[in-house]
């Protein structure tokens, strides 16, 4: 987190279809915990803050399979959307073709203390990413749903990490949770990486959450991930105990956000 920390700046941050940011159980808050409170405090109502679901197809017919279960988009733009982020995902082989290595992680060490210490003061707004919490989060996680790859350097050194958590038994949907990258080549490194590994287990569709405005979205969107319907937007809602905290303004700005999937409350995505 950069300095000052979140304590006393927000007493909660909710959505209606769960619980996001904080510390409590394995990612956030504890619903007990929360405000529903919609202003700042100061009487002043902003245009809230969202969240929203974006997916990508990764996988042939399972993709319209999908989609159409889901609703959201009807089977005829499947092979469109589909060619869109074949091309997408050619952009990102490109960028980091030669430059690094993508492996499996089986558990995050010290290395990803050096990743997360050199990129934490890019976001004013960031949550832990240090190797016990991203162990906790996902390696020793007990649904045992999540897989990381991490993307290296030729002299050995860590440029980024990818989790993506595998499709329930029975279902073609997979997620990418988790990416944090020192630079665009370790991101399209470990974008590829978890694209490539939910194909590979038999994903036909990769989806992910991101508030709107963030790195997060932009970046989802530019590998090939599709706009959202209207009904995935989900309202976070923020209550601020300090207005005058050096970390108050980012709270309404989403493009100071790190903020991924890791977050959540909820253990497992769905």
């Amino acid at each position: 987190m950069a300095e000052g920390g979140t304590r006393g700046v927000v007493k909660s941050m909710i959505d209606d279809a769960g619980v996001v940011g904080g510390r409590g159980g394995r990612g956030g808050l504890k619903p007990s915990t929360l405000s529903s409170e919609s202003s700042s405090g100061t009487g002043d109502r902003r245009r809230p803050l969202a969240r929203s679901t974006l997916e990508a197809v990764v996988g042939g017919v399972g993709g319209a399979v999908e989609r159409r279960r889901a609703g959201r988009l009807a089977s005829i733009g499947v092979p469109w959307t589909a060619w869109r982020g074949s091309m997408r995902r050619g952009a990102l082989r490109k960028r980091f073709f030669g430059k690094i290595n993508a492996v499996a992680i089986p558990r995050f060490d010290g290395k990803a203390d050096e990743l997360f210490a050199q990129v934490r003061e890019r976001w004013p707004w960031i949550q832990e990413r240090s190797a016990a919490f991203l162990n906790w989060r996902f390696v020793e996680a007990p649904s045992q749903r999540f897989r990381a790859h991490g993307v290296y350097a030729p002299d050995g050194s860590l440029r980024g990490y990818a989790v993506v958590q595998l499709p329930e038994r029975g279902e073609a949907v997979g997620w990418v949770v988790d990416l944090l990258a020192a630079d665009d080549v370790a991101f399209a490194g470990a974008m590829e990486a978890a694209l490539g590994h939910l194909q590979k287990v038999g994903a036909a569709v990769a989806r992910a959450t991101a508030v709107e405005g963030s790195w997060w979205e932009r970046e989802l969107r530019a590998s090939g991930f599709r706009a959202p319907a209207s009904d995935d937007r989900k309202r976070i809602i923020a209550h601020l105990l300090d207005e005058q905290h050096p970390l108050a303004s980012a709270v309404r700005r989403p493009s100071d956000w790190y903020f991924t999937d890791a977050d959540r409350d909820d253990e497992v995505c769905s």
